[in-house]
């Protein structure tokens, strides 16, 4: 089961997916609740250019972490891949 995060590729342990746990780790689930609260701030009635150039720039600011995050992961599992292949060598 992959994990909830949108971004995230990685898959839940069977112990996760047995306590119901969503996410795969606590910076996904962070991620997601930072997400969540970004949303709110933008349906909320922003009327001056400031306000909503500093919205963007937070959102822009939070996928960045997400994507860094996810390409991070990505990196570590395939190092484990290599080591994998390299033991069994």
């Amino acid at each position: 089961m992959p994990c909830a995060r949108e971004g995230c590729s990685a898959e839940l342990s069977p112990l996760q997916v047995k306590a119901g746990r969503p996410y795969c780790c606590s910076l996904c689930e962070l991620l997601a609740a930072e997400f969540d609260r970004a949303e709110a701030m933008c349906r909320d009635q922003y009327t001056s250019p400031e306000a909503e150039a500093l919205l963007t720039d937070a959102w822009t600011a939070l996928v960045a972490a997400g994507d860094a995050f996810a390409e991070y992961r990505q990196a570590v599992q395939a190092l484990s891949r290599l080591r994998a292949l390299r033991d069994v060598s």
